[in-house]
């Protein structure tokens, strides 16, 4: 982790703290600051969020924190990440499962990285050392075998293969109050969903874009690479 990226945790880190202990600051606080507050802020108070891209569980954990009475699904389909994130998920809210979520019910390769957030579907440049055929199920076939009928929060950072996830969904997509996904904005990036797409793709079922967060990009580089955005789906939020 560069010294820069680990200064910007820091601050980041230091602002959300500065916010929790001062309640009075939150009228002040922009939208794309801090997610959980972002979604009070639209009358979403999730009691059945999707993971998927669980990873080791940081962020199935962050959510629990901010919304402790929801139901969290949490899918990670590299076995070793998965035992990561069975060791450090302490709570029975969450349920976790060792598959990936896409298109299509099958059985498909991830390429493997030193990093395990950037473990990959997609072998765009042929730089992973390791595979793995992984369970890839579907979030309409998920929600069908476990009678989940609506979605508050489906959470999504699976390094370009969004657009799959959301294909899974099927009709289903009508009944998410909100997506919180990873994109990018550079079009020939392959590992990153680029954010005009996703949105077209979201703006059929009525979503529009309430926000942005973690802007990230290399180096000195000027082009933001990607960003976390929150779509929210008017037909079911008042806007």
């Amino acid at each position: 982790m560069g010294i820069k990226l680990q200064v910007g945790i820091a601050i980041e880190k230091s602002i959300d703290k500065l916010v929790q202990v001062n309640y009075k600051l939150l009228p002040f606080i922009p939208n794309g600051r801090i997610l959980p507050l972002d979604l009070k802020r639209a009358l979403i108070k999730p009691k059945t969020i999707f993971d998927i891209g669980a990873n080791i569980g940081q962020t199935s954990n962050y959510f629990l924190k901010n919304f402790p009475d929801a139901e969290i699904y949490s899918f990670e389909p590299v076995a070793a990440t998965y035992a990561q994130l069975a060791a450090n998920v302490k709570s029975n809210k969450i349920h976790i499962y060792n598959e990936g979520l896409g298109a299509a019910v099958s059985n498909q390769t991830i390429y493997i990285n030193d990093s395990s957030e950037t473990s990959s579907l997609k072998d765009v440049d042929g730089k992973f050392s390791k595979t793995e055929v992984v369970k890839i199920n579907t979030a309409q076939n998920f929600c069908t075998q476990n009678k989940i009928k609506e979605i508050d929060l489906l959470k999504i950072d699976v390094e370009g293969y969004e657009l799959e996830v959301l294909d899974g969904l099927g009709p289903l997509l009508n009944n998410v109050k909100a997506i919180y996904s990873e994109v990018g904005f550079d079009k020939n990036d392959p590992n990153k969903t680029y954010f005009p797409d996703l949105l077209e793709r979201c703006e059929k079922s009525g979503f529009i874009t309430s926000g942005f967060y973690d802007p990230y990009r290399w180096g000195n580089g000027k082009l933001n690479v990607f960003y976390n955005v929150l779509l929210i789906n008017t037909n079911l939020i008042d806007i």
